[in-house]
């Protein structure tokens, strides 16, 4: 009985941090972990967006960013643009501060540039606020 309920909490613990998994991408030389905090997401709920880049060969934060900003689409219609700040206790973090007023599916394009040079990069990520009502205990 008692490794029936180890190999259960170990299982739970497995599927409960895959099922909240950041996603990344790689652009211009930088990783990308994409995520929102906290988890899950829930509505109407204070919700981070966040964004942390590191160097691809070196896997240094990536502090050199500038004009960050995201527009969010949500429920089919498009929001923003919203300015992403830097994290001060957590260098190569960027984030922006949003309450959902309903669960759905949603997409935010982050759009930057290095300092010192004039390229834009744009990155796009998909996201899940779900109901704060399936949550609650009465």
């Amino acid at each position: 009985m008692t490794n029936i309920l180890k190999t259960l909490a170990i299982l739970s613990v497995f599927f409960g941090a895959a099922a909240f998994a950041h996603s990344s991408a790689d652009v211009d030389g930088m990783s990308v972990v994409f995520g929102g905090e906290p988890e899950p997401m829930l509505d109407a709920e204070r919700q981070n967006l966040r964004w942390r880049f590191t160097d691809s060969e070196t896997k240094e934060p990536v502090t050199d960013l500038e004009a960050l900003e995201a527009v969010i689409t949500f429920d089919g219609q498009e929001f923003g643009a919203f300015a992403a700040r830097d994290s001060r206790r957590d260098p190569g973090m960027y984030q922006t501060f949003h309450i959902f007023s309903m669960p759905g599916e949603g997409t935010v394009t982050l759009s930057f540039k290095r300092k010192g040079d004039d390229e834009i990069h744009t990155i796009t990520f998909s996201f899940t606020v779900n109901s704060r009502e399936d949550y609650l205990i009465p």
